[in-house]
């Protein structure tokens, strides 16, 4: 529970998100670090015990590196007269931290746009928000998608900037935006490298009341395949929802706002589907939101999640 990360901590206008975590990154040890949205991100051991608990703004995503090197999306209300002059802005960093927990650098998005050919884009800011970029997706390049994606280097980060309808890949050392891509989705979220160098993502406002998968190639913007469901069964979520490209080439789709998750082979045929059982309301017309659904690797350890019986014995007498 978060009052038992923060006891006591006053959150006025973030209640809500004390109560569920927007992202969660599983460790092969079983221990979990996750976000509650924009109040903070808390590492667990395999028995909810807390490890550390940070109270900065993080939000919407994490990626952990092979050394551990945990990287995050982060909020800082700023002065930024150039880009409002009227209004504080919510300037998005991207935050690294080590292992333990403990900051390693942070480096501003507003700054990354600014100082790149891109900069145009700050002219699509809306000056009656302060959420001007809503990044919301994170991911850090690793060797292999490099080596498909000639202009890409491991370390740098693909992101997502909702408000602008952008994507981008930003060097975090030269804090610039090294590629660019505006106005193929809107309101996108989880941009993600394929094995074939292309660039793949859940396209949440494609047409009025229908949300899209769809993958371009970084060359020139081109749509080289797209995925919206069936005439029967077609699928719509207004926020968040993610993709995943799994290792036998299906693909997992997250469609957060009817808590629905499915795969679908390379053509489209539909090979496994979960529906969130959770309703509230009246005749359960609510449906439980779900943030996140991933397919972890066949060999991704589980050993913790059965403990032998004398583990049990302990953290039974250690809660006496």
């Amino acid at each position: 529970n978060f009052d038992d990360v923060w006891p006591g901590r006053n959150v006025s206008g973030g209640e809500p998100q004390k109560h569920f975590w927007r992202r969660a990154h599983l460790y092969p040890d079983g221990s979990i670090l996750g976000i509650f949205e924009y109040l903070g991100a808390v590492k667990l051991d395999s028995y909810s015990r807390v490890i550390w608990a940070k109270d900065n703004s993080f939000n919407h995503d994490i990626s952990v590196t092979d050394d551990g090197t945990i990287y995050m999306l982060e909020q800082k209300p700023t002065a930024r007269p150039a880009v409002n002059p009227d209004l504080k802005i919510m300037d998005d960093h991207v935050t690294r931290l080590t292992q333990d927990g403990d900051i390693i650098d942070s480096v501003s998005l507003v700054d990354c746009v600014l100082n790149s050919p891109c900069r145009t884009l700050m002219d699509r800011v809306l000056l009656e928000t302060a959420d001007i970029f809503h990044s919301n997706t994170l991911k850090v390049i690793t060797e292999e998608q490099a080596r498909v994606w000639p202009i890409a280097m491991p370390g740098m980060v693909l992101v997502s900037f909702r408000e602008l309808h952008t994507i981008a890949l930003i060097d975090l050392h030269e804090k610039k935006v090294v590629w660019w891509s505006s106005d193929v989705t809107r309101y996108q979220h989880e941009p993600i490298v394929t094995p074939r160098g292309t660039i793949m993502m859940f396209d949440n406002i494609w047409c009025p009341g229908r949300s899209r998968v769809v993958e371009i190639d970084p060359k020139d913007n081109a749509i080289v395949w797209q995925y919206a469901g069936t005439p029967q069964q077609p699928f719509y979520s207004l926020t968040c929802s993610m993709v995943q490209y799994l290792p036998n080439g299906d693909l997992m789709v997250t469609s957060s706002d009817e808590g629905r998750a499915f795969t679908i082979d390379a053509t489209g045929k539909l090979t496994w589907e979960f529906l969130n059982p959770h309703r509230a309301g009246p005749n359960d017309a609510f449906i439980a939101t779900l943030f996140q659904c991933e397919r972890l690797p066949k060999d991704f350890p589980t050993h913790w999640a059965t403990p032998p019986a004398n583990a049990r014995a302990a953290k039974t007498a250690s809660l006496l």
